[in-house]
């Protein structure tokens, strides 16, 4: 009996029947696979979205890259004591200290670091910049006086309603008296 497959979206994740891999079409009909839970919850909330589709139906996708951490959601870092902070275009920059660490992660920041394998730190390009000021940096969701803004490319975009479901998203909540220069 042939199998007819769904027209899948860019976008769109999905699995296959009897298979854990999670993968995201891309814009270029690429599957993306995410490589773990961690990295898949740094951009959803849950797998309620997630399609299963009938394991031959994988073949009309071509292997594409490997997904990476979502900019803002988590630190990473490897064997040396570094602590780097994921940036959009899966860049990553040095953060100075704990106390700027600290004041953009919050009292838990440290819950937030990942240890990688240099295998999987390759991934990612380090840039020159080293993170000091306690200033939002580009990929960062803020939240100021119940406005929800996106850090890019250090202004602050205001989202209006373009994120409904903030629930696994690092907001960093700006107190009334913050002046945020960017």
């Amino acid at each position: 009996i042939p199998v007819e497959c769904p027209d899948l979206a860019p976008s769109d994740t999905f699995k296959a029947k009897q298979h854990s891999e999670v993968y995201i079409l891309n814009e270029q009909n690429d599957r993306a696979v995410f490589p773990n839970a961690d990295v898949f919850f740094s951009w959803y909330a849950d797998f309620s979205k997630v399609k299963t589709i009938d394991a031959s139906c994988l073949e009309k996708y071509s292997a594409g890259p490997t997904v990476l951490y979502r900019p803002g959601s988590r630190l990473l870092k490897s064997v040396s004591p570094d602590v780097y902070a994921v940036l959009p275009g899966n860049k990553l920059a040095k953060i100075k200290d704990e106390e700027v660490a600290r004041a953009l992660y919050g009292d838990a920041w440290t819950k937030k670091v990942r240890i990688l394998n240099d295998e999987q730190l390759s991934q990612y390009k380090k840039t020159d910049g080293i993170l000091s000021e306690k200033t939002p940096h580009d990929g960062m969701f803020v939240k100021q006086h119940e406005i929800l803004y996106y850090v890019d490319n250090g202004n602050l975009i205001e989202m209006n309603d373009g994120i409904s479901d903030t629930t696994n998203i690092e907001i960093i909540r700006l107190k009334d008296e913050d002046i945020l220069i960017m």
